[in-house]
């Protein structure tokens, strides 16, 4: 074979990659919808979920934080935060409740985070729950996403404040 038989194989084999990579991604985007903007009940029962809120699953010694501050606030650092996460998008918020999308990197398979928000004892607080649409196992992606959370909003400063919506 010459060289160039070669080449046009090679072509010929990056474009069905290239094929079979687009179709990929098409099935899992047709069998992965959006789901529902509400704060979910509780962990589906597999290990690609973390949630700290009234019962945690995983969340690896997290409790949800009381901060003295009004909820907009609180509100606004978590949305500060999802924009600058790689891939991660706000689908929805309201005053108490926000829901965000985050893809990987490759694939595009989504992970979906929650955060219900509310006033505990005149402080502001919050459940979270991050999980994969998709799949059985998620490397701890949620684990560390829900870490990173608690760490951020941990170290950010707020104004003393009660809670409240305003």
């Amino acid at each position: 074979m010459t060289l160039t038989k070669y080449f046009k194989k090679g072509i010929i084999g990056l474009v069905i990659l290239g094929l079979i990579y687009l179709l990929s991604l098409g099935i899992i985007y047709v069998i992965s919808p959006d789901p529902p903007n509400k704060f979910p009940q509780n962990c589906p029962n597999t290990p690609n979920c973390t949630r700290v809120a009234e019962i945690n699953v995983r969340g690896d010694g997290l409790k949800p934080l009381l901060i003295n501050t009004s909820i907009n606030y609180v509100h606004s650092s978590l949305i500060e935060w999802i924009k600058n996460q790689p891939r991660g998008t706000v689908l929805f918020s309201n005053d108490t409740f926000i829901h965000a999308k985050f893809l990987s990197s490759f694939f595009r398979f989504a992970d979906d985070l929650y955060i219900y928000l509310f006033c505990n004892n005149s402080r502001s607080s919050f459940w979270v729950q991050s999980q994969s649409r998709l799949g059985n196992s998620d490397l701890r992606v949620n684990e560390n996403r829900v870490q990173n959370l608690f760490k951020f909003i941990s170290g950010y400063k707020y104004p003393k404040l009660n809670c409240t919506v305003i």
